[in-house]
C-alpha cells in the first residue's frame, strides 16, 4: 500500500511554494491508490503495445512475404533471362570459333596469295625487261625496214633503168638483126631474084617470098 503524507505536511512542504500575499492555495485531497491497479494498468498498456507491435509485425511480415513473392518472380525471370543470355553467349562463342577458323583460313590464303603476288611481280619485272629489249629490237627493225625500203626504192629505180636499157638494147638488137637479115637476103637476091622477103629470129635468118619485104 502507498501511504500519502498528511494534508498539513503536504501544505507545509508544497503549499508554501504557491502562497501569495493575502491569498492561500486550498489544500488538495490525494486519493490513495493500490498496487494491483498499477499492475493492471501496466498489463493493459503492455498488452496494447504488444497487440500493436503484433499488428505492425503482421503487416510487416505480409509485406515481406509479398516482397519475397515478387523477388522470387523476379529471380525466376532473371534465371530465364540468364539461360537465354547463356544460350546467346554459347551461340556467340560458336560463331566466334567459326570466325576464328575462317580468319585462319583467310590468313593462310592471304599468305599464299602474297607469295603468288610476289612471284607475279618478279615475272612482271622480267617481262618488262623483255618488253624493253623487244622494243629496242623493234625500233632497230623499224630502222632496218626503213633502210631496206629506201634500198628497195633505189633498186626499183635501178630496175626501171635496167628495164629501159634492156628495152633499148632489145630494140637495137632487133634493128641490127633485121638489118643483118635484110643485107644478107639482098646479097642472096643478086644470085636468086626470087628472093623478095626476109625474116629473122634469134638463131636464124630466112630469105624467100614471105616475111618483111626487101628494100634493096
Amino acid at each position: 500500500m502507498v501511504t500519502w503524507k498528511k494534508k498539513s505536511q503536504w501544505k507545509n512542504n508544497y503549499g508554501r511554494k504557491f502562497e501569495f500575499k493575502g491569498v492561500k492555495i486550498p489544500s488538495v485531497n490525494i486519493p490513495s491508490v493500490n498496487k494491483p491497479l498499477y499492475i493492471f494498468l501496466f498489463l493493459v498498456f503492455a498488452v496494447s503495445i504488444l497487440s500493436y507491435l503484433t499488428y505492425i509485425r503482421g503487416n510487416y511480415i505480409g509485406i515481406l512475404e509479398q516482397d519475397k513473392t515478387n523477388l522470387e518472380g523476379q529471380l525466376g525471370d532473371c534465371n530465364i533471362e540468364t539461360q537465354s543470355l547463356t544460350s546467346n553467349l554459347n551461340e556467340c562463342n560458336r560463331c566466334l570459333e567459326g570466325n576464328k577458323t575462317s580468319l585462319e583460313i583467310c590468313s593462310t590464303e592471304r599468305k599464299s596469295l602474297s607469295s603468288t603476288l610476289s612471284s607475279c611481280k618478279g615475272d612482271l619485272n622480267l617481262l618488262e625487261d623483255d618488253i624493253t629489249s623487244w622494243r629496242l629490237d623493234y625500233d632497230s627493225c623499224v630502222d632496218d625496214l626503213g633502210y631496206c625500203e629506201d634500198e628497195i626504192d633505189e633498186q626499183d629505180e635501178d630496175l626501171d633503168e635496167c628495164r629501159s636499157d634492156l628495152s633499148d638494147l632489145e630494140s637495137d638488137h632487133n634493128a641490127m638483126k633485121n638489118n643483118y637479115a635484110e643485107d644478107y637476103c639482098c646479097l642472096l637476091q643478086n644470085t636468086d631474084p626470087s628472093i623478095t622477103h626476109y625474116s629473122a629470129s634469134d638463131t636464124s635468118v630466112s630469105c624467100g617470098s614471105s616475111g618483111t619485104e626487101l628494100s634493096c
